[in-house]
């Protein structure tokens, strides 16, 4: 009998062991799925996509400042999709006249920016500001 007590040579035997069983777990699936005579049914049935109402979308949430910048009740600010930002896909920048000023809210982007996505036009209002943020409407038109 041979014992082995290195143990890089322990960890490769564990690995190829553990290899080995998994592979032929695989292959008994396999083997078990080609032998099916139903079709495969989808887990859901197909919907039909919903068409985007426009004049539905009415959201008010705070926009915090990335910048200083003085904004008026009832002024319309620009929303524009961030493609840039490789880790919040759905990330809405909020600029008034040119000047970026803030984002919105990533819950709140998520919903909004397939929306914009799909060509709607979607701008936001002003309701109230401080210095440091502002609420906003924002709406489809």
């Amino acid at each position: 009998m041979i014992v082995v007590t290195d143990p890089i040579v322990i960890t490769i035997t564990f690995v190829v062991i553990v290899l080995v069983l998994i592979i032929g777990g695989i292959a008994i699936a396999v083997h078990k799925n080609q032998n099916t005579t139903q079709s495969p049914m989808p887990p859901y049935p197909a919907q039909a996509a919903q068409p985007i109402q426009p004049q539905a979308l009415r959201i008010t949430t705070v926009v915090p400042f990335t910048t200083p910048v003085v904004v008026s009740d009832n002024e319309t600010l620009a929303l524009r999709r961030d493609y840039s930002n490789q880790y919040l896909r759905s990330l809405i920048a909020v600029y008034s006249n040119n000047l970026l000023i803030g984002y919105i809210d990533q819950t709140i982007s998520q919903t909004v920016a397939p929306i914009m996505d799909s060509g709607v036009n979607v701008a936001a209002r002003v309701l109230s500001s401080t210095a440091e943020q502002c609420q906003v409407e924002i709406f489809s038109y």
